[in-house]
């Protein structure tokens, strides 16, 4: 059984703080940004369907490879 420092769990915790405060960040920026230089909706939909159609796709091949990983190491056993 591994034990962790409050130390460590403190870090931890800011870690995951500054990671979500520099997202929200990078994306009220994008949206200023849109917004100033009056991009059309439909310019940002098409590429909000393409990033989740990339998301998906990288999901299922992550599935694929992990259970080909899976069946390999069984086969080794």
């Amino acid at each position: 059984m591994t034990s962790h420092s409050p130390a460590a769990s403190r870090i931890q915790v800011l870690t995951n703080v500054a990671k979500t405060v520099g997202v929200i960040l990078v994306a009220v920026g994008i949206g200023i940004l849109v917004v100033a230089l009056g991009i059309p909706e439909a310019i940002i939909g098409a590429f909000l369907l393409i990033v989740r159609l990339a998301i998906s796709a990288w999901n299922s091949l992550a599935a694929i490879l992990g259970a080909g990983a899976g069946t390999a190491a069984l086969a080794a056993g």
